[in-house]
């Protein structure tokens, strides 16, 4: 079995991360994967997984391979990524690739029922969400916190609330920064750096608000590996802010570390609600809470330990049979 994964993504994109782990775990049931080269060779399948491209234009027309997709973005992820005036492209290509695709891989429960409404591509979804390598975050004993933090300045004193995301406005970053100037008791952690595209919005007030961070804010930039890792466990609560995603994969990473996970009330992050917590208007009172309030102490800590055991269903060991199961189906 041969397959082209279509990914063109930065490195430090979720999509590029979750698309390289897939990738190793298929070459070691024995997959070929090729990955963003050799257009031209001849495929069993290829795989989109990122943003428009002409590539995989070119390699469906000269070979005609079997075409499927992840819905790593809808039109709301793209928002504030490119200007107003050229969604209605992307909604096209959209179409154009659910309609030519054999399955469309949907990463969240409230994606895939907004999907089976569609008549045209309903009987194509495979609910197959994001997987995580667990053990590269579950109990990492050996993780070096204090050299983390010396690293970064981060003061030793205060607790700390990470976010791991890049820096733009459909992420929060502005609900971020006001939080921290409110909670100046605090360190607050954000992993990530701003997008390269130059279609950005509103590059330059975040460009400025980084740059003018209040003191107890840190970015890192873009962190791999272990210095991933060890930014979560540094850490004493995570949130992330953002207005719109497909799935929250940070969301089961910092569960497997440990860490109580505040989210928004959106629709798609329903997935986490046996361990997150969850926050209309403001997480203020919640962050205060979480870290401060002794009387709820236990209850936090049994999100904690339910947050860790739901990660174990994420797990790439898992999901990956599930996938080559599908790949093959689509060859038959």
């Amino acid at each position: 079995m041969k397959i082209l994964f279509i990914v063109q993504e930065g490195n430090d994109s979720g999509i590029t991360t979750y698309a390289k782990l897939i990738e190793k775990e298929l070459i070691k049931n024995g997959v070929d994967v090729n990955t963003d080269n050799n257009y031209f060779d001849k495929y069993d399948i290829i795989h989109i997984h990122g943003r428009p491209n002409f590539g995989i234009v070119i390699a469906k027309l000269i070979n005609n391979p079997k075409i499927v997709t992840t819905t790593h973005m809808t039109l709301n992820e793209l928002n504030g990524l490119m200007p107003n005036s050229t969604m209605f492209v992307a909604q096209k290509y959209i179409d154009f690739l659910y309609t030519h695709s054999k399955k469309i891989f949907v990463v969240s429960q409230s994606l895939f029922n907004q999907f089976k409404k569609n008549n045209e591509i309903k009987n194509k979804i495979v609910f197959l969400p994001y997987s995580i390598d667990v053990g590269r975050f579950y109990e990492r004993k050996e993780i070096d916190v204090k050299k983390f933090k010396e690293k970064y300045d981060i003061d030793k004193n205060k607790k700390t609330i990470l976010c791991v995301a890049s820096i733009q406005e459909r992420k929060g970053i502005y609900e971020f920064i006001e939080i921290a100037k409110q909670l100046k008791e605090y360190n607050f952690v954000w992993v990530g750096k701003i997008p390269d595209t130059i279609y950005l919005k509103n590059r330059d007030v975040i460009k400025k608000l980084v740059e003018n961070k209040p003191k107890n804010v840190t970015f890192t930039g873009t962190l791999y590996g272990d210095d991933l890792v060890n930014a979560y466990y540094a850490s004493d609560l995570f949130w992330l802010p953002s207005k719109s995603e497909t799935f929250g994969l940070v969301n089961i990473e910092a569960a497997a570390c440990g860490l109580n996970v505040l989210l928004p009330n959106l629709e798609v992050f329903k997935q986490f609600q046996d361990f997150a917590i969850f926050y209309e208007t403001t997480p203020k009172e919640k962050i205060k809470d979480i870290l401060e309030n002794k009387k709820n102490k236990s209850k936090y800590k049994k999100l904690i330990n339910i947050g860790k055991k739901e990660s174990m269903k994420y797990d790439i060991k898992k999901n990956i049979k599930r996938l080559i199961k599908e790949y093959k189906e689509v060859i038959r």
